[in-house]
């Protein structure tokens, strides 16, 4: 996804520990999440700025990622070109399954996302589910993304890959699809469930409990951020819309797989 030199600021890390993270956050409470154990949660608010925690985290069981589509009023400090609205949280490693479960991940012009992201020295790991209406760079274009039509995502790696280059890199680009194996659209405002199954040698991408890609070919093995949320990216389409939209989470759960 390529964060970018300055936002890497705000995530990087050099020496996390690696231990077992057991953690589900509904946010039922008010503000920023717990931060015991550990962890440590922030939040970006590139494409649209907030005051503090409670706006996107007002207590009442959800996370609200609002954004809109005007450019001229994003926060700037990070100097996106694409820019973010989300929240994370660190550290995670291997042997963990990560999952949100959301609703409106298909907002036109941007990509919907959980993802996890380590760098240091020039050198990234990242692991992604990425969710899109329709995918720029996927055949066919223009297809309908509504519930007569279907929802795109990629399914990413990057392990020990270059800043400037992006490789080595393993990307699959296809619709999400049922249990029957029948593409479906998520532009249907109801919740999804969104799990990475990330252990030594392999990562596992499932929506609804149902398998949508496995990668063994390039799999990090270092401690990392794990960021949910969305983002404007090449790919995504255009912001053509007034007002604002928000994708919704329910909840984050972290924890660790059985052997």
């Amino acid at each position: 996804m390529n964060i970018g030199p300055r936002l890497l600021l705000s995530i990087l890390f050099f020496s996390w520990p690696l231990h077992a993270l057991d953690l589900f956050e509904d946010f039922d409470s008010p503000g920023e999440p717990d931060s015991s154990d550990g962890i440590a949660w922030r939040y970006t608010d590139q494409m649209l700025p907030v005051e503090d925690w409670e706006e996107i985290i007002p207590g009442d069981g959800f996370a609200y990622l609002r954004l809109d589509a005007d450019r001229s009023n994003d926060r700037d400090q990070d100097n996106q070109k694409w820019p973010f609205q989300m929240i994370s949280l660190s550290p995670v490693g291997p042997g963990h399954r990560m999952e949100m479960k959301a609703k409106n991940t298909v907002i036109s012009g941007v990509g919907s996302f959980i993802f996890t992201y380590q760098e240091e020295a020039g050198i990234f790991d990242e692991i992604d589910i990425e969710i899109v209406g329709d995918d720029a760079a996927t055949l066919p274009e223009g297809h309908l993304t509504d519930e007569t039509g279907w929802t795109d995502a990629r399914f990413n790696t990057w392990a020990n890959s270059d800043v400037k280059t992006g490789k080595p890199h393993v990307t699959h680009k296809k619709p999400i699809v049922d249990k029957s194996g029948k593409k479906i659209s998520h532009q249907d405002g109801q919740f999804h469930v969104y799990t990475i199954d990330w252990t030594e040698d392999r990562v596992d991408f499932l929506i609804d409990g149902v398998h949508q890609q496995t990668i063994t070919s390039l799999v990090p093995d270092s401690p990392a951020r794990l960021l949910v949320g969305v983002r404007h990216m090449s790919w995504t389409g255009s912001l053509d819309w007034s007002g604002t939209q928000t994708m919704i989470v329910d909840w984050i759960r972290v924890e660790p797989l059985q052997p």
